[in-house]
C-alpha cells in the first residue's frame, strides 16, 4: 500500500479523527482530574451568555406551581406554548423547543409532568403533533411530579387527563424498554403517539450500560420518531403563531441532564453518519443546548457518559476501530503535555476551525509519506510524550501492525 493511500485512508476518515481526538482529550482530563473545572467552565459560559434571556412566563407567580424545580424555567424565546386560558394566561408548560439545524434535528425537552396538570402534557403532545415520547426517567424523583402515572400502562386502558382521553392501543415489553402506542383524543380529533420507556438508565458507567443505551437510541431512530428541522415561516413570525413542530418529546425527571445527554449523543452520531466535517466538539454542542434549555447537561457524570458513549458507538458500529481502540488504550498514559489541558479548558479551542483541521491533515499526511517506509523496518516505535495529537499510522509487514504517535 502506498504512503498516499495510507494517509488518505487514515487521516481523512472523520470517524477515526473524531475517535482519536476524543480519546486523547478524555485521557488527559482523567489524568489531570480536570472534569470538574471543565464542567464549571461550561456553567460559567452558560450563565454569561444567557444573562439577558427572559423567562417571564415560567416565573410569573400565577404559574410558578407548574414548575417542580424552582430554578429551572424555559426561555420565553423558545418555550412550548399551549392554548391560553384564564387559568393559564401564558399557555405555559415547562418545556423547550431545541433545534440543531446542522443535522436537521429538532426536539422538545421537558421534565416529568406536574401531577395537577397532566392535561397540559397531553395537550402539548397533541398540539405539537409529536410522533413520540422518549421517557428516560424512572420512579417519582420529585413529590410534585408524576413520572410513572401520566399514561395508561396496559393495552385497552383509557384514562382522562384534563380535556384529553389517552388510550393504550399497543404494548411491546422487553427487559430494556417498553414501547406503547397511545391514542390521544379530544372530541373528534385523535393523534397517535409512540411512547418509549427506557428501563435500563441507572446512571450507566459500564460498557453494558453503553450498549443498552445505544440499542435504545437505535430503536427510536429506526422508528422514525426524529422530525427534520424546518425554520418558522415569515408569516408565522409576523402572526406570532406557533405551527406544530412534529418534534419528539424527550422527557426525564427535570427535563435536563439525561434528556440533554440523549440529544447530544444523537446529534454527534447523526453528524458522523452524515459525514459532517465540523462541529465535532461535545462542549460546543452542550453550549448550543444550554442556550436553548437552561442546565441542558449539568453533571460531570453525564459529561463523561457522553464522551464514553460516542466512543463506544464508533467502535461498536465500525469493527475496524476495535484495534485502534486497543492500541490507544496501551498508550493512554503518554498523551499530551499540560498545555493541552489548558487548551481543553479554553472555549476558544473547543471547536477546531476547518482550516485548522485541514492543516492538521496536511501536516500529518506529510509525516506519513516521510516515515511510512522507516516504520516498516521496526517492530516497535515508542510514542513521543510531547506531541499534541495521537495520529495513527498502520503499516503492514506480513502479520505485524504498527502504531505511531506523530
Amino acid at each position: 500500500m502506498s504512503s498516499s493511500s495510507i494517509s488518505e485512508m487514515l487521516l481523512t476518515d472523520c470517524k477515526k479523527e473524531v475517535y482519536c481526538r476524543l480519546f486523547q482529550k478524555q485521557a488527559i482530563l482523567d489524568r489531570e482530574k480536570a472534569w470538574d473545572p471543565l464542567m464549571m467552565k461550561l456553567e460559567e459560559i452558560a450563565k454569561e451568555k444567557n444573562k439577558g434571556k427572559r423567562a417571564v412566563a415560567g416565573t410569573d407567580h400565577r404559574q410558578i406551581y407548574r414548575n417542580p424545580y424552582m430554578v429551572l424555567f424555559p426561555y420565553d424565546s423558545n418555550r412550548v406554548k399551549l392554548e391560553k386560558w384564564p387559568s393559564n394566561e401564558y399557555g405555559y408548560i415547562n418545556a423547550s423547543h431545541v433545534v440543531f439545524p446542522e443535522v436537521n434535528r429538532k426536539y422538545i425537552m421537558t421534565g416529568s409532568p406536574v401531577q395537577t396538570e397532566l392535561g397540559d402534557f397531553w395537550e402539548m403532545a397533541a398540539s405539537q403533533k409529536s410522533p413520540a415520547i422518549v421517557m428516560l426517567a424512572h420512579g417519582n424523583d420529585h413529590p410534585m411530579t408524576c413520572t410513572n402515572d401520566y399514561f395508561p400502562k396496559e393495552t385497552g386502558d383509557e384514562i382522562r387527563y384534563g380535556d384529553y382521553f389517552v388510550e393504550n392501543v399497543g404494548l411491546i415489553e422487553t427487559e430494556l424498554y417498553v414501547r406503547r402506542t397511545l391514542l390521544v383524543k379530544k372530541g373528534d380529533v385523535a393523534h397517535t403517539v409512540s411512547h418509549f420507556q427506557f428501563l435500563a438508565w441507572n446512571e450507566p458507567t459500564s460498557p453494558s450500560g453503553f450498549d443498552d443505551f445505544l440499542k435504545f437510541l437505535t430503536l427510536t431512530k429506526e422508528s422514525t420518531v426524529f422530525a427534520p428541522y424546518t425554520a418558522p415561516t415569515w408569516f408565522a413570525k409576523i402572526m406570532n403563531k406557533e405551527a406544530p413542530s412534529g418534534a419528539p418529546i424527550i422527557q426525564c425527571a427535570a427535563g435536563v441532564n439525561r434528556s440533554g445527554a440523549f440529544i447530544i449523543i444523537d446529534v454527534i452520531i447523526r453528524m458522523l453518519q452524515m459525514g459532517v466535517n465540523d462541529y465535532y466538539s461535545i462542549e460546543h454542542l452542550i453550549m448550543k443546548l444550554q442556550s436553548q434549555r437552561l442546565y441542558g447537561v449539568c453533571s460531570v457524570e453525564m459529561l463523561k457518559f457522553i464522551y464514553e458513549c460516542v466512543r463506544h458507538w464508533i467502535v461498536q458500529y465500525h469493527p475496524d476501530m476495535k484495534e485502534v481502540d486497543f492500541l490507544l488504550q496501551e498508550h493512554a498514559g503518554t498523551f499530551g503535555p499540560i498545555q493541552d489541558l489548558k487548551k481543553y479548558l479554553d472555549p476558544k479551542h473547543w471547536l477546531p476551525k476547518q482550516e485548522e483541521r485541514e492543516e492538521f491533515l496536511r501536516k500529518n499526511e506529510h509525516r506519513v509519506k516521510r516515515k511510512s517506509v522507516h516504520l516498516l523496518k521496526h517492530d516497535k516505535v515508542p510514542p513521543r510524550k510531547e506531541d499534541t495529537y495521537a495520529n495513527m499510522l498502520f503499516t503492514k509487514n506480513n502479520t505485524a501492525r504498527r502504531l505511531r504517535y506523530n
